[in-house]
């Protein structure tokens, strides 16, 4: 590649396909270590196959965004009878204020999600929770939940239109574990698998994809990578990887391409989905067509039942 090529490719903004490809060399070797370590456990378990379709009426997801610490949302769900999914992060703050979720789901394969599950109250209601998990998640995870475990394969490619597909490949060595879209993130298949199972409308807490009010660019998780990739160039990194957004609630919030790329995706899901989606997360850059937003107490009374 010559000089003007690569100074054209450090400049080019980032698409969900080229994040996507980065990310899958950054962690190859991690995901098949992972897999390899799991599979007897994934082959003789139990396939998230088993729940399509087995609930209905709303549910809502608790993602970890900061609107949930900022808003109070976690408070705000004490005393709501409807179905809880909740993101890893999610589970010992959920217990923690006497909110049991029916699922909690895990997809990054990174040891420290088994930290997630680390907790004498997680130990406690085991049997209450059913765990949805990545085969790609660490051995660690899987050892730490003592409950039910339900496994998926996340879509790494198109298996059906790909002649050496990775995704194929992995489906055949877990014993036909189900394929399915994670949409880049824990809180992204936590909509995918809401709707699989039956849900609707799915009421989103916590699911910003991005930083909110209170960050700036150089205090973010994604800085010092997306930095890397524009060679060091800090003019370059926050003209072309971030952003600030006046979003629907009134709120203007900052984002990154990892984050755009992530709403991209899901926001595609949404639009092409049956399924009603309420987004109650006022830090969220995720809205547009289908997408339906307004304020978690508004939400709650107009879906749910309270106790």
């Amino acid at each position: 590649m010559s000089g003007t090529q690569k100074q054209n490719s450090r400049l080019a903004r980032l698409t969900p396909r080229s994040l996507s490809q980065d990310t899958y060399w950054r962690k190859e070797k991690l995901w098949f270590e992972n897999l390899a370590d799991n599979l007897a456990d994934i082959r003789s378990g139990l396939d998230v196959q088993q729940l399509k379709k087995t609930c209905g009426g709303p549910c809502v997801i608790v993602g970890a965004g900061p609107s949930v610490d900022k808003f109070k949302h976690l408070d705000a769900l004490k005393g709501v009878s409807c179905h809880v999914i909740a993101t890893d992060r999610q589970l010992k703050p959920l217990l923690e204020r006497g909110l049991v979720p029916e699922y909690v789901l895990s997809v990054d394969a990174d040891p420290m999600v088994a930290t997630f599950y680390d907790s004498d109250l997680v130990r406690e209601y085991r049997n209450k929770i059913r765990a949805v998990f990545n085969v790609q998640v660490h051995h660690s995870v899987f050892e730490k939940f003592l409950g039910l475990k339900y496994w998926f394969t996340v879509l790494m490619d198109e298996p059906l239109n790909t002649e050496k597909s990775i995704s194929r490949a992995i489906y055949w060595m877990t014993g036909g574990k189900t394929m399915s879209d994670s949409y880049g993130n824990v809180g992204g298949f936590a909509w995918a698998f809401a709707d699989y199972i039956g849900h609707s409308p799915i009421i989103l807490v916590g699911i910003d994809l991005s930083y909110g009010e209170d960050l700036q660019p150089m205090q973010t998780m994604f800085w010092q990578g997306l930095l890397e990739k524009r060679g060091g160039s800090v003019k370059d990194t926050l003209k072309l990887d971030y952003r600030w957004e006046t979003n629907v609630f009134g709120y203007r919030v900052l984002t990154d391409a990892l984050f755009d790329s992530y709403r991209e995706v899901l926001q595609h899901g949404v639009e092409v989905a049956d399924a009603v989606t309420v987004n109650c997360s006022p830090y969220t850059v995720l809205h547009g067509a289908k997408v339906h937003c307004m304020p978690l107490d508004k939400a709650l009374a107009k879906y749910t039942l309270r106790l």
